[in-house]
């Protein structure tokens, strides 16, 4: 994927994940022990994943570490007859714009009981989306300017919560 608002020294992200998993059930002590769980996984894992889209009023902003150009409405007239209009830069760049993180994590088990015919999954889950999230900073440079800016590094997120299947055959 090659990133679209990330200059070249932040072209290219790294973004780790790792997970493991133990079916406890599988274990001698369960087996020998614990007879109406016929199976219990428990696992956990957490990654991370990468956003380079940065947005503006809903609509995509693409290659934010350059300016951007525009025509003025306006044409400048020399001499009699020669009409001529006017460029302006109407996006200021953004040189250290780079990659939102998401940092996600997740425990959760499974879980068959009583000769497979009652099923339980859970899962408790944490989502950081950090250092910042990519977003349109409002009311940092005057609009007698006749730019805006890219969007910046300006809010963090997070979401966490509890998931459950309870399930019977």
């Amino acid at each position: 994927m090659v990133p679209t608002c990330s200059n070249q020294v932040n072209q290219f992200g790294f973004f780790p994940g790792v997970s493991a998993g133990w079916r406890m059930s599988d274990e001698n002590f369960w087996k020998n022990n614990i007879s109406f769980i016929n199976d219990f996984k428990l696992r956990a894992s957490w990654g991370q994943t990468g956003n380079d889209r940065g947005y503006y009023n809903g609509a995509l902003q693409e290659y934010q570490y350059l300016s951007t150009y525009s025509f003025n409405g306006q044409d400048y007239v020399f001499g009699q007859s020669v009409n001529n209009k006017m460029l302006y830069e109407n996006v200021v760049p953004n040189p250290n714009v780079t990659w939102e993180v998401a940092n996600q994590s997740n425990v959760g088990f499974d879980a068959t009981l009583l000769n497979k015919k009652l099923t339980i999954n859970a899962d408790v889950f944490y989502n950081l989306r950090t250092p910042h999230i990519l977003w349109q900073a409002s009311a940092v440079i005057p609009g007698s300017t006749g730019m805006t800016l890219p969007p910046g590094k300006y809010r963090k997120s997070s979401n966490e919560g509890f998931e459950a299947v309870l399930g019977y055959s």
